[in-house]
């Protein structure tokens, strides 16, 4: 039997924390209850690299990575990662130039 995780109510767009609203079922960003959810959102620039996300939503600093299945750069907040289809995860700490790789 597996234990229940807590519900997340906070989290992280671009670095940017944010709050789950209950009432309206969207995320906001805590600062300025601004909605931060991909339809309708104010986009903001990365924390780390102060960049907005390219027209096709990429980090900045990432680009388009071909093979790619998704990617972050960790905005500054947590590791970034690399994940390619049917793969491990590639995790890499960007600032620190920090490569490894987790299950």
């Amino acid at each position: 039997m597996s234990a229940k995780l807590p519900p997340v109510d906070e989290g992280y767009v671009r670095g940017h924390v944010v709050v789950y609203d209950e009432e309206l079922r969207q995320w906001r960003y805590k600062d300025t209850g601004e909605i931060a959810t991909r339809r309708g959102c104010v986009e903001r620039e990365c924390l780390q690299c102060h960049k907005m996300p390219t027209a096709e939503g990429y980090d900045a600093c990432l680009g388009y990575l071909p093979g790619v299945n998704d990617a972050c750069c960790g905005h500054g907040v947590h590791l970034g990662y690399i994940r390619w289809d049917g793969a491990k995860r590639m995790t890499c700490y960007f600032k620190d130039a920090w490569v490894g790789e987790h299950s």
